[in-house]
């Protein structure tokens, strides 16, 4: 294996991103990068929930819409259910898949919208049309004590965040409560179907986490 060089390393990924990784000014090379390497692979330990949960959400969501609107195509109904950011959200969607000549059925247009329009219906704009109509149906195991618009939003936009910054490999390492927040994830799994907690390899993350960045460290040359 090639001599890794940190100043090699600096060029190519940059001193303020490699800044990020660093704690104090006087930290050896092989830590920082250490803990570079730790966070990638803390991102790529979280995709497994997170992927399962994106999912889980827009499908559930899909199945209550299509039932709440009797159509497959609710996004199309008249009146909309939908505002204008989140209309013009799915026009996007059925241009760019005409764009790739694919044929906008329901299917593809659900899978197409992104974790932050499916995150956006529960905002409190839908207050009082699909909430609290559909939340049983889309979170039929959540806690009836905590079953509500505004406990699901607030849950849900910071795991968003999150996902938005794993998904470009930002430094997650020193996001407040991290291990915390994975749990969070896992419960939220929960909510549509424990048994895809056992589908999200918690074990994996968490002894990553629990390792540190130490077990990433590399030996460097100047």
């Amino acid at each position: 294996m090639q001599d890794l060089s940190f100043a090699a390393l600096i060029n190519v990924l940059s001193a303020p991103r490699l800044g990020a990784y660093r704690q104090r000014p006087d930290e050896e090379p092989q830590v920082v990068i250490g803990r570079y390497k730790w966070n990638i692979r803390l991102c790529q330990a979280l995709y497994p929930a997170l992927g399962h949960l994106e999912i889980a959400l827009r499908n559930s969501l899909h199945n209550a819409l299509t039932s709440y609107c009797k159509s497959t195509g609710w996004y199309m109904c008249q009146p909309s259910v939908l505002g204008q950011r989140e209309t013009a959200t799915v026009r996007a969607a059925q241009g760019e898949l005409a764009r790739r000549d694919k044929q906008a059925h329901p299917d593809a247009v659900v899978a197409e919208l992104s974790f932050a329009f499916w995150t956006s219906l529960l905002s409190r704009d839908y207050e009082g049309t699909l909430w609290p109509a559909l939340l049983k149906a889309v979170f039929p195991n959540m806690p009836r004590r905590d079953r509500t618009r505004r406990t699901a939003a607030a849950t849900l936009q910071p795991i968003r965040r999150l996902r938005n910054r794993a998904a470009h490999y930002e430094p997650i390492w020193k996001w407040p409560g991290l291990l915390l927040q994975y749990r969070q994830i896992l419960q939220v799994l929960s909510w549509f179907e424990p048994g895809l907690v056992l589908l999200a390899e918690g074990d994996a993350f968490e002894q990553l986490f629990n390792g540190g960045s130490q077990l990433c460290e590399v030996t460097l040359v100047p």
